[in-house]
Parts: structure tokens; sequence; C-alpha cells
């Protein structure tokens, strides 16, 4: 006789899969699952980025019930899902598979399973791939970037998408910025100096 205890292969594995943080995934399996109460979609994510937790999965679930929707709608919206299938209130698993994006997770344990619970997401541009002179490609986080999207998306829109910028006259918040641009390009091994040195000349230009 088989019994059916959830959890039991894998529970040596609980304190290495008690990860929280942002990670540009892939989802490899999708489930509809049809509970009586609260239905829900139950998700197999695997990890692309960070490379310290390269091709590790998790899952994840997101509840389909009226007060949830909202998140479901987010992940759905932000990880590319086929627009035709979403106006039309469907979700099919199998257009799900291969969808990629970024979550941002906090840990809990359900009915035995490890499950990483999505706190927020975000598309995968916001992780940009940098091409170096030779063939190596790194992947390049932007916490700034990926911060405002998960803060407020039309923000995020506005200032990285649609190149809206405040415009800024006090010199603190100028040298910050200069600062700022200058160690992002000492990190891509560019000339931090000169990166520097330009965004002040713009800021001086933009002095009534």
């Amino acid at each position: 006789m088989r019994h059916q205890i959830p959890g039991l292969h894998s529970r040596h594995q609980d304190s290495e899969t008690n990860f929280d943080g942002v990670f540009l995934v892939r989802v490899e399996r999708a489930w509809y699952r049809r509970h009586p109460q609260k239905p829900f979609v139950e998700l197999r994510f695997v990890i692309l980025e960070p490379q310290s937790f390269q091709d590790r999965s998790f899952f994840s679930r997101l509840y389909c019930t009226e007060r949830a929707l909202w998140k479901l709608h987010w992940f759905l919206r932000d990880f590319g899902y086929d627009a035709d299938l979403l106006n039309r209130d469907q979700v099919d698993e199998k257009a799900l598979l291969s969808l990629r994006g970024v979550v941002r997770t906090s840990h809990k344990i359900l009915n035995g399973r490890s499950y990483q619970n999505p706190d927020s997401f975000a598309p995968r541009q916001s992780m940009t791939p940098l091409r170096r002179t030779d063939v190596e490609v790194r992947m390049v986080y932007s916490y700034t970037q990926i911060s405002q999207y998960l803060r407020c998306p039309r923000s995020y829109r506005y200032r990285y998408l649609d190149g809206w910028r405040e415009k800024e006259t006090r010199a603190a918040m100028a040298f910050g910025r200069c600062f700022e641009n200058a160690l992002g390009a000492y990190f891509r091994e560019e000339d931090c100096g000169a990166a520097l040195f330009k965004e002040w000349e713009t800021y001086m230009g933009n002095l009534p």
C-alpha cells in the first residue's frame, strides 16, 4: 500500500531552499488547481540569475480569488503572457511555460512543501545583459531600476522607458548623481572620471 506524504523527498533540502531576494527566473512547470475555496495557479520557477543560484528551482502559488487576482495579473503582464488570452480572462498552462521575468520572493512552508512567496514582479528587461569586448556576457543588475519598478511601475516607465527626468537644481543631488554614474562606469570597466565630469557638465549647462 502506498501513501502520499507531501514534501518527503525534499525534506532534506528545506534548509537549502529557504532563500529570499530578487531573481531572474523562467517558468518550468505550471498547474491550475481547482480548490473549492481558493483555486490557484502553482508554478515551478528555475533561477537564471544571479549565477550563485543558477539552475535552482522553487515553487510558488498565485491564487485566483477575487482579492488576489491583481497579483496573478501582475505576474502575467510582466512575464509577457499572451495578451489575447489575458484579455479573454484565460490562463493556458502551456502558454505559461518558458516565460521569463524578475520576481522578488520570501519563504514559507505550506502543507509540508517549501514555497517562495512571490512578493512582486518585474519584466526581465530590468536585468539587462552587458556585452564586453570579448565573447563573455554578464548580467548587470540595477538595484535602483528594479526598486523603482517594484515601488511604482508607472514611475519606472516615465523615468527609464520614456526618458523623463526631474529638473534638479540642488548641487548636492547633482553631485550624487554624478558619483553614481562614475561608480557604474567603474564597474563596467569604463572611464569613471569622464563619466563623472560629463554628468557634471550636463548639470552646469542646465543651470538658469
